[in-house]
């Protein structure tokens, strides 16, 4: 018989929020809108996949999520500038 695991979940909220928190001491939250510097793309893709992680995990548990809408000025990715390998 498989038991379910509380704990887990739990190591998953803390992980999440601590690597949201870090995001956000760096400044990640704040990129500029530079489509050509690899780097920052990286960045930008790396910011936009923890802040649905994070707001996903808070909806779960019902919780305040640890990156707010309203502090957030990074763009969006766009479609294909951001996906590389994708035909354009």
């Amino acid at each position: 018989m498989y038991q379910i695991k509380t704990g887990r979940a739990s190591a998953a909220w803390r992980l999440i929020t601590a690597a949201s928190r870090m995001l956000l001491d760096v400044g990640y939250h704040r990129l500029p809108n530079n489509l050509t510097d690899d780097g920052l793309r990286k960045k930008r893709m790396l910011f936009w996949w923890m802040y649905a992680m994070d707001k996903g995990l808070a909806f779960t548990f019902g919780r305040t999520p640890t990156i707010h809408h309203y502090d957030v000025t990074t763009p969006r990715p766009t479609f294909p500038d951001d996906f590389v390998g994708i035909p354009k």
